[in-house]
């Protein structure tokens, strides 16, 4: 499972993941994001098509992305026991920009 996060406050998280083996097969209503994980699903690409008028009744497919919005520890709780690897809490630092030498020409 790939995922990708975006930090709206340090209360609050979007995530965008590619759907688990585990909800492959079922329905969004069967899933039940907000019941089940306290998270509300505000986008679902489904066979290449982003839908943000959720329909229960779709069956999630291999492939199909989410996109979902929760305070940080339930998106976490969320993202963690399905991924493979660690969950980065921390942005790693920017790379260092090496300083133009003096002489050389900027663009």
């Amino acid at each position: 499972m790939h995922f990708e996060t975006i930090d709206l406050s340090n209360t609050m998280k979007i995530v965008k993941l590619t759907v688990p083996d585990i909800f492959i097969g079922r329905s969004l209503s069967e899933v039940n994001f907000e019941r089940d994980y306290d998270v509300k699903l505000i986008a679902h690409k489904n066979n290449g098509v982003w839908h943000t008028d959720i329909n229960a009744s779709v069956i999630i497919a291999p492939h199909d992305v989410l996109v979902l919005l929760g305070n940080t520890t339930e998106i976490e709780n969320l993202v963690v026991p399905f991924s493979v690897q660690p969950f980065v809490k921390h942005r790693q630092k920017p790379p260092v920009l090496l300083r133009r030498q003096s002489g050389a020409r900027s663009f």
